[in-house]
């Protein structure tokens, strides 16, 4: 059951640069301007439901189960469109906005690639 969609709206130009250590931030269009450009901006949308571990994050076609939740970021995530992903299987998460998914290949995002929370 899809509970979330949106796409990428804006790619910043240092967003890329988190690649080689599996990670990448999502942020909506009013991140601040210090951040943007280390984001990838979405546009804000309403949870149908909080994020829960099983759940699956999708770039497009790429489906990543999620590991982790840290205790910040379903409301950072609904309020702002705010959080930081870690490609790297962790069950326990590290910081209050991270959420971590399991470690595959670091997916590829353009502009348009859609984003998708869904529960199996």
């Amino acid at each position: 059951m899809k509970y979330f969609e949106s796409s990428v709206k804006e790619i910043g130009t240092a967003a890329g640069e988190f690649a080689s250590e599996k990670m990448m931030v999502l942020f909506g269009e009013q991140a601040p301007v210090d951040l943007k450009d280390f984001c990838y901006s979405i546009q804000v949308r309403p949870l149908a439901r909080k994020l829960e571990t099983g759940d699956i994050l999708a770039f497009d076609d790429q489906r990543f189960v999620i590991t982790a939740i840290g205790n910040k970021v379903n409301d950072t995530f609904r309020e702002l469109g705010h959080m930081t992903i870690k490609f790297n299987g962790q069950i326990t998460a590290d910081l209050p906005g991270t959420v971590h998914v399991e470690d595959k290949n670091y997916p590829q995002l353009r502009v348009g690639t859609k984003i998708i929370l869904e529960k199996e």
